[in-house]
């Protein structure tokens, strides 16, 4: 009987059971601001002129991408952030978690356009999907082995 109700706990988990795994996705496009990369593929350097207009503006030149005020990167990393899109759902014993951005400028970052490379975040690849697999594993431990979640 305990097993059925904690196998019932995981097919629809409450919002706390959910949270950690919302913080680790966050943590991952954290770790892809802080690398400058797409889950370890390095973004492509700044344009010169993009250079030029991040010093004219008190920025330095060419590093960090994407942070010249920190405003776009909280829209990605912190939950409160005006921009910051945080969803999830379970249904039918499956998942949908969904983290991002609802920032204007998102879309054409994530994908790029025709005279600017993509410099995706929430493209987390190997360590992104580590640091998930590791908080999973922490929560499936917990829901089988505790009765905290």
């Amino acid at each position: 009987a305990e097993f059925l109700r904690r196998a019932a706990d995981l097919a629809a988990p409450n919002a706390a059971a959910i949270r950690p795994i919302q913080e680790t996705i966050r943590a991952a496009f954290d770790l892809n601001f802080q690398s400058e990369s797409a889950g370890g593929d390095p973004w492509a350097p700044l344009a010169p002129f993009t250079q030029r207009e991040r010093a004219r503006l008190g920025f330095p030149p060419q590093h960090p991408i994407l942070q010249r005020t920190g405003d776009y990167r909280r829209s990605f990393t912190e939950e409160d952030h005006p921009a910051h899109i945080s969803e999830w759902e379970a249904v039918a014993g499956r998942w949908r978690v969904a983290e991002g951005s609802a920032d204007e400028r998102a879309q054409g970052l994530e994908e790029g356009r025709a005279n600017m490379p993509a410099r995706p975040v929430t493209d987390i690849g190997e360590p992104g999907d580590h640091l998930i697999a590791v908080t999973l594993e922490y929560l499936f431990d917990q829901w089988f082995e505790d009765d905290t979640v």
